[in-house]
């Protein structure tokens, strides 16, 4: 109980930071349009009551008349407000979760993303949007009225017999524990199939984004991924077949039976009305009476069972926020203007839930005016040491020293803006040719430059809004070598004093791989450079020492006597 409460303080409070008058409008709006509703059930009554005594005269019965409309006029107003408020402040919760989301997205760490429970949290994040929320707390504040609504509706019921309310009242509460034992099943069905879903999403993805289109048809894999994407659709759709044939089944022959139940009540009522035990209008409004306690009884058990259901669906949304945020800011904010030597000193590193040390105990030094080339067999830490010298990993021993401060203590946007990193999986955006050297460099510098040095004019002809991809404005795919041009000149393009390259060559031909090379010789004197590699050949002449990295987590360096 004590979780449900915290379930429900957080939905209220995720809502009151966005808008704080929000619920305040709703109850008041809420339980406004329901006195109002009631109102006119008993003025009914009592008009009724009146023609059948014949008591009264015109005018009073004009007034009552006037009293009903213009209650039903009002609440008409109200709706028609209500519909267009709502809607502004459901589309502007919409933009202030998403903001959250991407706000906590920014804080994770990259170990985050190197596992796949992260994903099922996304997923299951996915899975509950925002007006779910924004129902959430809305159904909790009906509730109130509604309860308002059933001890109207169970004193009107009680004047004429007390023994009829439990035959009102015992199918309604069978429905509500019934849908209350399918909605456990169906929530748990979900978030075990978790995994399953965003499997399913993956190779719809692949089928349909274009990006491996090519490899899939001329590797015939088209028709297999579609089967595995469809397999697992008709796998869903038996679990949900299933569970929606035993709520139909049931709910069904609950509604029958209930129907029979109520068909006898009325037929006691009208009886009695007969007998003159009770007068016109109390017919009629018990009559009312029963439909509408009926259906409230039955709209708050069935809200009951979609707030125990959107509950177990908001705690999934929160979980996304309990992963862990990874500090990308310093407590001690030392600032850096450049990169001058980095110092690695006893450094060792694993990943979570492995025993190998993939870097171990390694001791070195980084100087300006260097060429680094890191080489060595796959799987030997070469990329891992890249992320632990930009700060991509904190849980490491030993310590990394930048221009003789602790990494751990130097401002991290400083850092950064010294940095500049070409990875093998290296960033693609389906944006203009600008947006996608620039991304959010500070660097005021005229593109002109790079795109002739890096020929990006072959293609682009010297247009810095050029289209790169298919996705928006009819843009220009690019071939693998282009798209490393690219990226290659959003690299030099950085004002940086410590840049890593990462297979800088793997898809440039000869004339590229010359203009890579002078960009890269005609910036040694003032930078750390770090270029990782699987052939030498090509750069060994600008090589000053080699990091030679082995399986057992060692770095050992070696001074190039080739270079020029």
């Amino acid at each position: 109980m004590r979780s449900y409460f915290s379930v429900v303080q957080s939905s209220f409070n995720l809502i009151n930071g966005f808008e704080k008058k929000y619920l305040w409008t709703f109850v008041i709006l809420t339980v406004t349009i329901n006195l109002l509703s009631l109102s006119r059930l008993f003025i009914l009554q009592f008009l009724f009551n009146r023609i059948q005594m014949k008591a009264g005269v015109v005018t009073e019965y004009l007034v009552l008349i006037s009293v009903y409309v213009l209650s039903e006029v009002i609440e008409k107003i109200c709706d028609a407000w209500f519909a267009y408020y709502g809607t502004k402040i459901r589309l502007n919760f919409k933009v202030y979760v998403d903001k959250l989301i991407l706000n906590h997205g920014e804080t994770l760490s990259l170990s985050s993303f190197e596992k796949s429970e992260t994903f099922d949290i996304i997923q299951r994040t996915q899975n509950l949007n925002s007006d779910d929320i924004l129902d959430f707390c809305q159904e909790h504040i009906k509730m109130i009225s509604t309860i308002i609504n059933i001890v109207s509706y169970l004193y009107v019921i009680i004047r004429v017999s007390y023994g009829l309310l439990p035959l009102v009242l015992i199918i309604p509460i069978i429905q509500f524990v019934v849908n209350n034992i399918i909605n456990e099943k169906q929530y748990s069905i979900l978030r075990k199939r978790t995994d399953k879903t965003r499997e399913s999403w993956y190779y719809k993805f692949l089928l349909l984004s274009g990006t491996y289109f090519k490899e899939i048809k001329l590797f015939n894999y088209y028709k297999k991924l579609k089967e595995k994407h469809i397999n697992l659709e008709h796998y869903f759709k038996r679990q949900d077949l299933k569970i929606a044939k035993e709520s139909a089944t049931k709910n069904g022959l609950l509604s029958i039976l209930n129907s029979i139940i109520l068909g006898a009540v009325f037929v006691f009522t009208i009886l009695k009305g007969f007998e003159g035990d009770v007068l016109l209008g109390d017919v009629i409004i018990f009559i009312r009476s029963v439909n509408s306690l009926q259906l409230q009884i039955t709209t708050i058990l069935s809200t009951g069972t979609e707030i125990l259901k959107k509950r177990l669906y908001f705690e999934q949304f929160l979980e996304f926020f309990k992963i862990e945020v990874f500090s990308w800011q310093s407590e001690f904010n030392e600032h850096i203007s450049s990169i001058e030597e980095i110092e690695v000193k006893n450094l060792s590193f694993k990943y979570p839930k492995t025993e190998r040390n993939i870097i171990k105990n390694v001791s070195l030094k980084l100087k300006s005016g260097n060429l680094y080339a890191l080489v060595g067999p796959n799987g030997s830490g070469k990329t891992t040491f890249i992320k632990l010298l930009l700060g991509l990993y904190k849980d490491y021993e030993g310590k990394i020293i930048i221009n003789g401060s602790d990494l751990l203590k130097v401002d991290k946007s400083s850092f950064l803006e010294c940095s500049s990193v070409l990875f093998q999986d290296f960033l693609k955006v389906e944006g203009t040719l600008e947006e996608n050297i620039k991304l959010n460099s500070q660097n005021e510098t005229s593109l002109n430059t790079y795109l002739s040095e890096f020929n990006l004019n072959e293609f682009s002809y010297g247009n810095e809004q050029f289209q790169l991809g298919y996705w928006f404005d009819s843009g220009q795919q690019l071939s693998a070598g282009e798209w490393q041009r690219v990226a290659l000149a959003r690299v030099f393009y950085r004002d940086a004093t410590f840049r890593i390259l990462d297979e800088p060559n793997s898809n440039l031909d000869a004339l590229s791989n010359e203009r890579m090379l002078d960009s890269l010789r005609n910036r040694i004197p003032d930078t750390i450079n770090i270029i990782i590699l699987h052939n030498t050949e090509l750069f060994k002449k600008y090589i000053d020492y080699y990091l030679k990295f082995s399986k057992d987590g060692s770095i050992e360096v070696i001074k190039n006597e080739e270079k020029l």
